[in-house]
């Protein structure tokens, strides 16, 4: 089965967190250059990710089957399974990440591909 081309991001402003799944997309449609990000800061980032969960794992929650009439126990499963799962690694949060410093904390803010077309014709 061919892979599906992934999906452009648009030209124009942003505010999103740069997830592995972002930065991929980020890397297939855009390259190197045409992108700015910015470092997201200590004091947003709680609120920040769990707006990121969040709005991922509603998604999830939805795309369970609804073959027999169990979508909702699947999706309280799932939920305590996430939960129990969350406890048991902030609690030995020393074992995990011990391979180095993790992610760089940055949000995307802006797609510009034709920056050079762009600015000539509009200044910016």
């Amino acid at each position: 089965m061919p892979r599906k081309s992934p999906a452009l991001l648009p030209d124009g402003l942003y505010d999103q967190v740069v997830t592995d799944s972002l930065q991929q997309l980020i890397e297939a449609s855009i390259g190197e250059h045409g992108f700015t990000v910015a470092d997201l800061a200590a004091e947003d980032a709680p609120a920040r990710m769990a707006e990121v969960l969040a709005s991922t794992l509603a998604r999830i929650l939805e795309d369970l089957g609804e073959e027999d009439g169990e979508k909702p126990r699947r999706q309280l499963a799932l939920v305590n399974d996430l939960l129990r799962y969350v406890r048991h690694r902030t609690l030995h949060a020393d074992a995990v990440g011990a391979g180095g410093m993790g992610p760089m904390l940055m949000r995307l803010t802006r797609v510009k591909r034709h920056a050079l077309t762009q600015m000539a014709s509009t200044g910016f």
